[in-house]
């Protein structure tokens, strides 16, 4: 890196790299790790010898190769399959919603205790997860 217009150390710098990635040595699911290690032209081993260059490391960077297209029909499965569960599950509300409709204030303990029974036993039946995959 170049001095300064004034002729003074360079105290900050962008530096751009381009990185080879041949096609032939990655596959999708392989993860690539990388950091850069900058070093300084620190030159005072006049003084010291152990006054020479410095280095530091930067933050550690990872790409991965994924596959767009599967990770894409995965999540559209994954939709897919949410909403299918979402409108049963709105299909049995309704379903019961209509079930209690019936149910006045005119009605006997014994007919609301009849509807009532079925209406609860389907409300739990909504409340049970399905069976994980």
């Amino acid at each position: 890196i170049a001095p300064a217009v004034d002729g003074k150390p360079t105290k900050a710098a962008a530096v751009k790299h381009l990185l080879e990635l041949p096609a032939t040595e990655y596959k999708f699911g392989d993860t690539l790790r990388y950091r850069f290690v900058a070093t300084d032209n620190r030159s005072l081993t006049g003084i010291d010898s152990q006054f020479g260059p410095q280095s530091t490391t930067g933050q550690v960077f990872t790409i991965s190769f994924n596959d767009t297209a599967a990770a894409a029909a995965k999540t559209t499965q994954l939709w897919d399959e949410l909403r299918k569960q979402l409108n049963a599950l709105l299909a049995a509300q309704v379903s019961l919603r209509k079930q209690s409709d019936s149910l006045t204030p005119k009605i006997t303990i014994e007919d609301a205790r009849t509807q009532t029974t079925a209406i609860g036993t389907g409300q739990n039946r909504s409340r049970t997860p399905p069976p994980v995959r």
